[in-house]
C-alpha cells in the first residue's frame, strides 16, 4: 500500500517541517526498498494570536486549538491520507480521542519504542511542556520506568522550547528578541548544560525530548551540549511512518 501521509502542523511549524526531513533521512536509509511518500501538510497559523505566546496555550489546551486539529484531520481525511500525525507531543492527545487507526500519535511510538529497545533502564528524564508533563502521557504509558521531571527546571525548559519555536535553534537571539518573548537575557547553550547536568547529576543518563521543538535544538548544537542520551521523539516518529 502507497503511503499518503498527513501532517497536522501549525503548533510550532518549524516541527511539521522538520519531520519531512526526518521522514526523508530514513527513506534514504533504504536506498534499497525506496518508498515514496505523498504528503498533505496543514499548517494553521491562526491557532496563536499576537497576544499569547505558545506556553499560554500549552499550559491549558483551548477550543480553538481542538478545533483546529479536528478540522485539519478532517480535511486530511477527504484528501485521501491513510496515515494521520501530529508532530507535537502536547497536542498528540486531542487526535487520540479520534478513534481511527490511520493516526500514528507520537507519544506512543515513542513509550513503545523506550519499551523494547530500553527495557531495564529504571529512570528516564523528560522534558516538556508543562501540559505534557502535568497529563502524565509518558508517566501512564512507562509503568515499567521511572519518569523524571523536575518542577525547578521549568523556566529553563520554557525558554528553550519557547526560542527554538520563533527559530533561534541555531543563533542566540538578540537582546531585543528575548525581551519580545519576555525571557530574561540568557546563554542558550549553558541553559541546555544546566538541564542536562541536573539530570545526570541524579544518575539519569536517558533523555525525552519530549517537545518537537527540541530535537531541532539538539540537532544543531549536540556538539556543544553535556553527554546524555537523548531519546528523540521526532526521529522515532519518522521512522514508524517510513516502516
Amino acid at each position: 500500500m502507497k503511503i499518503c501521509l498527513g501532517i497536522i502542523g501549525g503548533h510550532g511549524s518549524n516541527a511539521a517541517i522538520e519531520l519531512q526531513y526526518y521522514i526523508n533521512e530514513e527513506i534514504n536509509k533504504h536506498a534499497d526498498t525506496r518508498k515514496y511518500i505523498k504528503t498533505f501538510v496543514i499548517n494553521d497559523a491562526t491557532v496563536n494570536n499576537d497576544n499569547e505566546t505558545i506556553f499560554d496555550l500549552y499550559e491549558n489546551t483551548n477550543e480553538r486549538v481542538e478545533k483546529s486539529i479536528y478540522d485539519a484531520y478532517n480535511n486530511l481525511v477527504k484528501l485521501g491520507c491513510n496515515i494521520i500525525t501530529i508532530p507535537c507531543n502536547t497536542y498528540s492527545n486531542i487526535l487520540s480521542n479520534i478513534p481511527d487507526s490511520k493516526i500514528i500519535n507520537i507519544i506512543d511510538v515513542t513509550c513503545n519504542w523506550i519499551n523494547f529497545f530500553a527495557p531495564t533502564v529504571r529512570k528516564i528524564g523528560l522534558i516538556a511542556t508543562q501540559q505534557t508533563i502535568n497529563s502524565k502521557f509518558y508517566h501512564n504509558r512507562l509503568q515499567n520506568h521511572e519518569v523524571i521531571c523536575y518542577e525547578d527546571l521549568k523556566l529553563d525548559i520554557n525558554t528553550i522550547i519557547l526560542c527554538a519555536q520563533y527559530g533561534y535553534y541555531k543563533l542566540q537571539p538578540t537582546k531585543e528578541i528575548l525581551e519580545k518573548l519576555h525571557i530574561e537575557e540568557t546563554d542558550l547553550i549553558k541553559t541546555m548544560n544546566k538541564i542536562i547536568n541536573k539530570f545526570t547529576e541524579n544518575g539519569i543518563h536517558h533523555l525525552i525530548l519530549g517537545c518537537t521543538e527540541l530535537p531541532l535544538f539538539v540537532k544543531y548544537n549536540k556538539q556543544y551540549l553535556n553527554d546524555i542520551t537523548f531519546i528523540d521523539t521526532m526521529e522515532i516518529l519518522a521512522k514508524n511512518i517510513v516502516e
